[in-house]
């Protein structure tokens, strides 16, 4: 998890009083805490509260003032004790300083991400052509420092349809296919030497959490021009065009990768 993440939530009737900054334990606690705001059985909290960017919020303190969201039980008394609202001073106040706004990515469901990692973000997740010019079910998934494939990520719904442009959350289980091929997703296959490979298949599930734990780029470096999937399950690569390389597959140890636009 990421380090302390804070928000702005301003009065929607006017831009003077019960202003606040949140800080939440987490970027992920922070989206955690929306989903259980916005999907509360109490309506009229849920729709008190809007969210305009993962660091601004707006808020009708005449329906209810959004801090009392974590002691009101049916909205999310589950998060007292992860994030801490603060009551901002009048807006003419000098020495007021501004919370800080890192470049960051909404993760929002339908939306179209590259995956990098995290701790070498020059790395992204990359799915080569074949030799017929076209990626095909059962190509295999590798991480490149010179090109970089598309993902659309989408959440899947527990109980009843719901749209895109649902904030994604760790434990949401989600799909992610190819951004030119919504038939090509991303899934595993054993080899026979045992390693869970990543490839993109026909049908293939995860939940979003599984981004932080459960792939690794493997320690073998390939100079590819040209892949394909290989009669024997593991993906060949041909010839060497300066790009390094590496099969990504899938393990309790992973590294941490996130999604980017």
């Amino acid at each position: 998890m990421s380090s302390v993440f804070y928000a702005y939530f301003r009065n929607v009737n006017d831009d003077v009083t019960y202003r606040y900054v949140a800080a939440f334990a987490s970027r992920e606690i922070a989206d955690e805490w929306w989903r259980a705001v916005s999907e509360s059985s109490n309506i009229r909290f849920a729709n008190s509260v809007k969210r305009i960017t993962p660091q601004l919020y707006t808020h009708d303190p005449t329906v209810y003032v959004v801090y009392t969201s974590l002691t009101t039980p049916d909205v999310a008394p589950g998060f007292l004790g992860k994030v801490v609202f603060t009551l901002l001073p009048n807006r003419d106040v000098v020495g007021f300083v501004p919370i800080s706004s890192p470049d960051m990515t909404d993760h929002v469901s339908g939306n179209i991400f590259y995956i990098r990692s995290k701790a070498n973000p020059k790395y992204y997740w990359y799915c080569p052509p074949g030799k017929s010019g076209f990626v095909t079910s059962g190509t295999p998934i590798y991480t490149s420092t010179k090109n970089r494939s598309r993902f659309r990520v989408t959440r899947i719904p527990k109980y009843s349809s719901t749209p895109n442009g649902t904030v994604m959350i760790d434990d949401d289980k989600i799909y992610i296919t190819l951004a030119a091929s919504a038939d090509l997703s991303v899934t595993t296959r054993q080899t026979p030497d045992g390693i869970s490979q990543v490839i993109l298949g026909s049908s293939g599930t995860m939940q979003l959490g599984d981004l932080n734990r459960s792939f690794r780029a493997d320690s073998g470096l390939i100079l590819p021009c040209s892949c394909d999937s290989g009669s024997n399950g593991k993906g060949q690569c041909t010839c060497g065009s300066g790009d390094l390389v590496r099969e990504l597959v899938k393990t309790n140890d992973g590294e941490e990768w996130e999604l980017f636009n």
